[in-house]
């Protein structure tokens, strides 16, 4: 089984220029029109999630977002062997 995560769409960058905005409209227009709800996140898989585990006492490994990838990151030491904790 693998999880879906929502991830920030890059293009949904309120600061971009009102052309480029209007682009976006006409996309979003689009995808509503097919039935698609938009709402400023893409569905993104992650199958690498599937090997982690989730503790809130044990967590030792934080997901965060950037622009153009998903980063673990080790919060404290993990040893070789040892879970992966991370808070979905």
């Amino acid at each position: 089984m693998s999880y879906s995560f929502d991830v920030d769409d890059p293009e949904d960058d309120p600061e971009d220029d009102p052309e480029d905005s209007e682009d976006q409209e006409e996309e979003v227009d689009e995808l509503e029109q097919e039935c698609i709800k938009y709402d400023g996140y893409l569905k993104s898989m992650v199958p690498l999630a599937d090997i982690l585990n989730s503790n809130t006492n044990l967590v030792n490994a934080n997901l965060s977002y950037e622009n153009d990838a998903l980063v673990m990151t080790a919060t404290k030491d993990i040893k070789k062997g040892e879970q992966i904790y991370n808070i979905y």
